[in-house]
């Protein structure tokens, strides 16, 4: 998905002058026209805009900076896209829609401005991300790919959330395993992925998940190779590793409940899934995943 960043985040991030007005007169998306005709929602936005270059100009890692530039691109995006025509989709009155707009973007300004470890969160986020992944060579097939978007509430209509899944992908040497989540109906799928690089390309090798429709993933301790589908379609393989371009860190997406043990046993066997003849397992018919 092309993501543009809206007129609205430039003509508000500073304070009211001739020239923000005429970028406002220029507003052409409905959000764009609401954010600009509305003074609370404005002040708003300007302050998001500021913790945002605040925190941009503390950060010289480069790859830190690219992902805390797609992750803004990436909210403002969503909130483009999900929170733009809610009157008009979603048959929401105007008082509600505003009432989210500003609650989300507060929210927004708070998650930028955040600390912890003595750092911005995000930064501390990015930093825990590159220190597990430092144990092993890294390459073309490791990284993160995030999306995005707006939830609405269970058990109020009148709040939405911003959350964010998606998937890691680690890789040692010729072997990439990789964990994600997708989101449907509020119910979580986790599923986990073994892959294996053959002349420039990703193999599917065997794929496992935890409350989906795949082979449920096998426990920590016993990493059995019948607990594992070893003849995984493209699309089972994709369910865990995912497609598209990947970010070497990503403050949007918490591995917090990644497994260190499993990465480690996956990356450095002798073979994975482990059989019981000590080769590799079988993925036969599947096709090589182009990069």
């Amino acid at each position: 998905m092309k993501e543009r960043v809206s007129t609205a985040i430039f003509c508000l991030w500073m304070a009211a002058t001739p020239a923000a007005a005429m970028q406002c007169a220029r507003a052409s998306t409905p959000l764009e026209k609401t954010l600009c005709s509305d003074g609370q929602l404005a002040a708003a936005d300007r302050a998001m805009a500021k913790a945002y270059f605040t925190l941009l100009h503390k950060v010289d890692d480069p790859s830190i900076r690219t992902s805390l530039i797609a992750s803004q691109r990436r909210w403002l995006a969503a909130r483009e896209r999900d929170l733009g025509e809610l009157d008009r989709a979603d048959g929401m009155d105007k008082r509600t829609q505003r009432s989210i707009l500003l609650a989300v973007t507060r929210q927004r300004t708070r998650d930028l401005q955040a600390r912890t470890e003595g750092q911005p969160q995000s930064v501390a986020t990015a930093l825990r991300q590159r220190a597990l992944t430092s144990a092993y060579s890294g390459g073309p097939f490791a990284g993160y790919r995030v999306e995005c978007g707006f939830i609405p509430s269970q058990r109020d209509d009148h709040k939405m959330y911003y959350s964010c899944f998606g998937g890691h992908a680690y890789q040692q040497d010729d072997r990439v395993c990789s964990q994600s989540e997708d989101f449907a109906s509020y119910t979580v799928v986790t599923t986990r992925a073994v892959g294996r690089v053959e002349n420039g390309h990703l193999k599917p090798v065997a794929t496992c998940d935890f409350g989906g429709s795949d082979k449920s993933c096998p426990d920590d301790d016993a990493d059995r190779l019948q607990a594992w589908n070893t003849r995984p379609t493209t699309e089972q393989f994709q369910s865990g590793y995912g497609d598209g371009p990947r970010l070497e860190v990503d403050p949007d997406l918490d591995t917090g409940d990644e497994d260190p043990d499993w990465l480690s046993r996956c990356l450095t066997a002798p073979s994975y899934p482990p059989s019981a003849t000590g080769g590799r397992a079988s993925a036969e018919g599947a096709q090589p995943l182009h990069r």
